[in-house]
């Protein structure tokens, strides 16, 4: 009996491992080539084909290629007399440099239209949108999209958010209507964003109409058309601060990107020529720099002395130069138009700059600044700049005309510690000067003749609050220009201040968006 039950069990496992090894699973289960005209799938599994109806159908994983289209799905029927693809799961459908991924997806092979719906995602080298519907001719290709439509158009430096109602294709053209456009990432909303009427998209281009900048979903400002053209969007800054410190480690990081450039360049120049070769190497033309044009726009809400304003203007870039032209608008109810010409080398800069206003009685200042720009050491960061201006402010009843000069020596211990010496002399010839120039023109900017000592710190307190402290000190007056103690919170794309002057007892509100 015992042996009898032994070999039962012996023959038990040895039919175990025959069907184990002779039934194949679905992911063993060898893949299977359809191939007609010029058409090609593959699949794993079981398939069928209806030669009387001319249906294929395979409900396992599948590839389809048909000329330069690429399909893959979870499920595939396809019907052979009408050309039509019904797909479904995990469907991605590619075609030169647009990819089309969605739950449901049919395609006519013959009118070249496709029909996508559930967590639709279109994809090229330059953009991506989702949205829940999708119809696109890949032929021609044009299509639309919708109910929802939320994008990502890529920049230089960060990436653009994109959000609208409706979406239109035509070739390399997006239009949305009505759309939004930002740089904060957050899904829920946005804390700053540009609104439209409608937005058109050409590459890296950026057009809309109709434009209102809306923070904290506020509206603030309107603009009748708005154009980003090259890499970045409009510069927003709107603070109770001056921002005297600069960005000493910004300056640092340009500056070795740029001496990586130069010398990648110039070993490649140095490289020998072949001595195989008898015939010399032509010596290339120079290629003429594409000026790049880029918008601006950027304003200041202020509660001291100088006025509020807002400013919109064009900055033009090529090779080491950039031109900056600006129109302004202050609270005061003035405009002014200024002009900023910078030649950058790896080290260095040079700094021409001029504005004037647009008044029956106009003031003017003209000025040029040389910057050696920011060098590390082992004790922090370390900036020096050379600066004049001429100045120039005509009244009824009076009228200055002088000429300052000075330099600026700018320390950074960490990037929540900056110090900077500024020292500012009046070259007129004349000190009784001294006082129309300080209240005509520096002041205002919050600065006085002599030295003047400008310090800023942060003390953070969590991921999102800091404690922030700075001023200005002058020893020619012994006196405090400003010195303001306050806290902020700063998250995703927007910072929110509140502090005290003491030098001048007021209060100091800081709103700033991150850019």
């Amino acid at each position: 009996m015992n042996l009898y039950l032994k070999q039962l069990q012996i023959w038990g496992i040895t039919l175990l491992l025959i069907t184990m090894f002779t039934l194949p699973t679905f992911g063993d289960a060898p893949p299977k080539t359809i191939q007609f005209k010029n058409i090609t799938i593959d699949t794993i599994g079981n398939q069928t084909y209806d030669s009387q109806k001319n249906i294929i159908s395979n409900m396992s994983h599948a590839r389809m290629v048909l000329d330069n289209v690429v399909i893959e799905t979870d499920s595939l029927i396809y019907y052979g007399n009408e050309s039509l693809l019904v797909l479904n799961g995990n469907v991605m459908v590619m075609k030169n440099d647009i990819t089309v991924k969605a739950n449901h997806i049919t395609l006519n092979l013959k009118t070249g239209w496709l029909d996508a719906s559930g967590s639709v995602k279109m994809e090229n080298p330059n953009e991506s949108f989702q949205m829940e519907t999708f119809r696109y001719n890949l032929n021609q290709n044009i299509g639309e999209g919708g109910p929802s439509i939320q994008g990502v158009v890529k920049g230089k430096d960060k990436d653009f958010y994109v959000t609208g109602k409706t979406a239109k294709f035509d070739g390399g053209t997006v239009i949305i209507s009505p759309a939004g456009i930002t740089r904060c990432p957050r899904k829920d909303y946005a804390d700053w964003i540009f609104s439209g009427k409608r937005m058109i998209i050409q590459g890296k281009h950026v057009y809309m109409e109709k434009v209102v900048l809306k923070i904290m979903s506020i509206p603030v400002f309107y603009l009748p058309h708005m154009a980003l053209r090259g890499e970045s969007l409009p510069h927003i800054n709107l603070s109770a601060n001056k921002g005297t410190q600069p960005d000493l480690n910004q300056t640092i990081t340009t500056q070795k990107l740029s001496a990586a450039a130069d010398t990648d360049s110039g070993d490649e120049a140095k490289q020998p020529q072949s001595s195989a070769s008898s015939t010399p190497t032509p010596t290339p033309a120079p290629k003429r720099e594409k000026v790049r044009v880029s918008p601006r726009f950027s304003g200041e809400i202020n509660t001291n002395d100088k006025p509020s304003q807002i400013t919109v203007g064009r900055i033009y870039e090529w090779n080491r130069y950039s031109d900056e032209v600006d129109v302004n608008f202050d609270s005061e109810g003035i405009f002014s138009v200024s002009d900023i010409y910078q030649i950058d080398w790896n080290k260095y800069n040079l700094t021409i700059d001029g504005k004037t206003d647009l008044a029956s009685d106009p003031k003017r200042d003209l000025g040029v600044t040389f910057t050696k720009k920011a060098w590390e050491t082992a004790y922090g960061n370390w900036q020096v700049a050379l600066f004049s201006r001429l100045l120039y402010d005509q009244k009824p009843e009076d009228t200055y005309q002088g000429l300052d000069g000075g330099y600026r020596l700018d320390y950074q211990l960490t990037p929540d510690f900056n110090l900077s010496y500024l020292y500012i002399q009046d070259l007129s010839g004349s000190t009784q000067d001294w006082e129309q120039l300080e209240t005509k023109f520096l002041i205002i900017d919050g600065y006085r003749l002599g030295g003047n000592l400008i310090y800023g710190m942060k003390i953070p307190l969590s991921p999102h609050y800091f404690i922030y402290n700075n001023g200005t000190y002058n020893f020619r007056n012994d006196e405090w220009v400003s010195q303001i103690t306050g806290i902020a919170r700063e998250v995703d794309c927007i910072r929110i201040g509140f502090g005290w002057d003491f030098a001048k007892n007021f209060v100091d509100l800081t709103f700033r968006l991150n850019y």
